[in-house]
């Protein structure tokens, strides 16, 4: 073996791609949070949505009811453009806030609305509740 042929193969063997990881899917993973009691209808299929994007805009699409909520969150913000990292999913369902886990699938939650809102407006509402909870400070009466 020539010097040539020693520094190609070396070469190749440095250049060489990493090997594909398989991974499981994301309803294998999302099926593992779901609790012995969830009905199975509740996962199977798709469901349409109301998707309301910070700017306003609202969006009907439709997803597979098994579908994590990050990984909703993470598909509605990049098919529109939005950074997925400073947003977050408000679940609305008669007029209350819905929380939820992020392993959640969308399929368990009553909802056929989400917001997707701003992660800086949500800390902005919280700090102008807890202003009200704020109380004047007692007085007291020297005797």
């Amino acid at each position: 073996m020539d010097i040539w042929t020693y520094m190609v193969s070396w070469a190749d063997r440095i250049m060489a791609p990493p090997p594909l990881r398989q991974f499981a899917s994301t309803s294998a993973m999302s099926s593992r949070h779901v609790t012995e009691d969830t009905p199975p209808d509740l996962l199977e299929g798709t469901m349409d949505l109301t998707v309301i994007l910070p700017a306003g805009h609202r969006v009907n699409m439709s997803v597979h009811r098994s579908t994590p909520m990050m990984d909703l969150l993470i598909q509605v913000t990049t098919a529109h453009k939005v950074n997925p990292g400073g947003h977050i999913i408000h679940v609305v369902s008669d007029n209350r806030l819905i929380s939820y886990k992020p392993s959640t699938p969308i399929g368990t939650l009553d909802t056929n609305v989400i917001h997707i809102v701003p992660k800086n407006k949500v800390n902005e509402e919280a700090k102008k509740r807890r202003a009200h909870l704020v109380t004047q400070p007692s007085r007291r009466t020297s005797g």
